[in-house]
């Protein structure tokens, strides 16, 4: 069983990846739950994100809600925090970025639509509030994901994901292999 294709369990690499980070980035704007900021720590790592720019009420390390489910991931992935979102807006834009708001809106894109440039920052709003009104105005771009169901939203979190890799496949950023299994690999031993 410990050689089942079909069965694995993963460890983390002890060594990050050399080489240069993926040239996007991500705002957070007042989002109230450490864990979905946590989650988009992982999210962000995954993706080798060049920067999270953090806001307002967003949790920020070190907290423990947050590194329940980053698991560690604020250690990889460079942050910053600012109180006001404009501060954060003015970081991204200093560092290049154009300033994509997701939100939906009756003017905004559909994420599979829009092809913008590699080099974006993508705003992401509280859970409940969205991004906020002016943020909106001064966007270069403003994507929704296109939702089919009764909701019209998922959860900050899984979006942040959605997109991101969206916009990261787009512009040939994934590396599509697997990773190797060689050290990181331990076999699955619940059967044994």
């Amino acid at each position: 069983m410990s050689q089942d294709p079909y069965h694995a369990m993963w460890k983390d690499r002890q060594d990050g990846p050399e080489g240069p980070r993926a040239p996007v980035a991500a705002l957070i704007d007042n989002v109230r739950s450490a864990y979905n900021v946590g989650d988009m720590f992982r999210s962000a790592d995954a993706l080798r994100l060049e920067c999270l720019y953090l806001a307002g009420i967003t949790a920020f390390p070190p907290s423990s809600k947050l590194e329940k489910t980053a698991l560690g991931t604020t250690a990889s992935v460079p942050w910053t925090h600012d109180l006001r979102v404009f501060d954060a807006v003015g970081r991204a834009r200093e560092a290049g970025f154009a300033i994509v708001a997701v939100e939906m809106t009756p003017a905004s894109v559909s994420v599979y639509e829009w092809e913008g440039p590699l080099r974006s920052c993508f705003v992401f709003g509280h859970e409940v509030l969205g991004v906020d009104r002016e943020l909106l105005r001064q966007a270069d771009a403003v994507l929704h994901l296109p939702m089919a169901g009764l909701k019209n939203s998922l959860n900050v979190s899984s979006s942040f994901a959605v997109l991101l890799y969206q916009h990261m496949q787009r512009h040939g950023q994934l590396d599509h292999s697997r990773p190797e299994l060689g050290e990181h690999y331990l076999p699955d031993r619940r059967e044994e």
